[in-house]
């Protein structure tokens, strides 16, 4: 009953837009980490794993959903955009379906980014280059030319100065707070690389004792047969095996689920982030963007890893492995 009235509220408020299901509600359906994992039955891996793979599914599904909406609104609105990047760097239509089909020599593309310069700043790419050449002096000078044709300018049109100005400082502070965000989930992404590597190294260790330890009771296995003493101390091999490594690994998922909680403001703020920007580029005003999808991408991610959760528990032997003692 709770279902239908949530798919009912969903469509009235909605009416022909997808209701969409945001990345906490994701986060709540995450099973915990079976604490027994070493000892856990196949049956209840396999439980444990189907309901993982039923999780991931849905996400996959609404991701790709809204993938196809972003897809579709940018697609809806390509015209919008070229006209106005086009408006904005003094570029022609003719100019714009040249660089989109790539038809272009190197010697247009000099005059097209010409053309852009001249517009936007009153530059050309020869006094640039011309400017590495100059003297010390020389540069001052034109510096000091160039910042009185620009005063020129905006004593001109203050209005149109002060919105280019306003704009460029948008731009600015958003592409700073941009690089900052980025920079934080990269600390975290190359934390988590860190203890994995170091992991990798106590597991180098153990893998190298644990083969040590089974290789001449699995000699003795192929040489006489299955005996239920010997198949209990290799089971018993690997189980050590896995109870060494497995807390460690645990361990690191818990944290990387803290991080993810953690971080979810910074997954949703550096989408208004790129949102801001890309109007600022484009021009248009609309958010083309699909809220909460830079989470949810993160947040199956994070299933994804706890697929793994069962890597060191696997044994040669299972609970529901079939022998013969004795036999071959």
């Amino acid at each position: 009953m709770k279902k239908l009235g949530t798919v009912i509220i969903c469509l009235f408020v909605t009416s022909l837009v997808y209701c969409q299901v945001q990345p906490e509600a994701y986060l709540s359906q995450i099973p915990n980490l079976p604490d027994n994992i070493c000892s856990m039955t196949r049956a209840a891996k396999v439980e444990y794993l189907k309901n993982l793979d039923s999780l991931h599914s849905n996400l996959t599904i609404e991701i790709e959903s809204r993938k196809k909406t972003v897809e579709e609104n940018y697609d809806n609105s390509e015209d919008q955009m070229k006209q106005n990047i086009a408006k904005q760097y003094g570029l022609s239509e003719s100019d714009m379906n040249k660089l989109e089909k790539d038809e272009m020599s190197e010697e247009e593309k000099q005059a097209m980014i010409n053309k852009a310069l001249q517009q936007k700043a009153n530059l050309s790419i020869d006094e640039i280059k011309n400017l590495k050449k100059m003297s010390k002096e020389g540069q001052k000078a034109w510096a000091e030319a160039y910042s009185t044709e620009q005063m020129a300018k905006v004593q001109a049109d203050p209005e149109a100065a002060k919105k280019d100005q306003n704009t460029n400082m948008q731009r600015y502070e958003l592409a700073k707070e941009q690089s900052l965000i980025m920079q934080r989930l990269k600390a975290v992404g190359d934390k988590y690389m860190e203890k994995m590597r170091e992991l990798d190294k106590l597991d180098s260790v153990a893998t190298k004792e644990r083969d040590e330890k089974r290789k001449p009771l699995m000699d003795k296995i192929e040489a006489t047969g299955f005996e239920t003493n010997i198949v209990e101390e290799v089971r018993g091999i690997e189980r050590n095996y896995c109870n060494k490594l497995t807390p460690h690994y645990l361990k690191i998922i818990e944290d990387r689920y803290t991080d993810l909680k953690k971080l979810m403001p910074d997954y949703y703020r550096l989408e208004e982030v790129n949102a801001k920007l890309n109007q600022i580029t484009t021009g248009i005003k609309k958010d083309l963007s699909s809220p909460g999808l830079i989470a949810l991408e993160a947040v199956d991610e994070y299933v994804i890893l706890l697929e793994s959760a069962f890597k060191y528990s696997n044994y040669t032997f299972p609970d529901d492995y079939v022998f013969i003692e004795g036999g071959d």
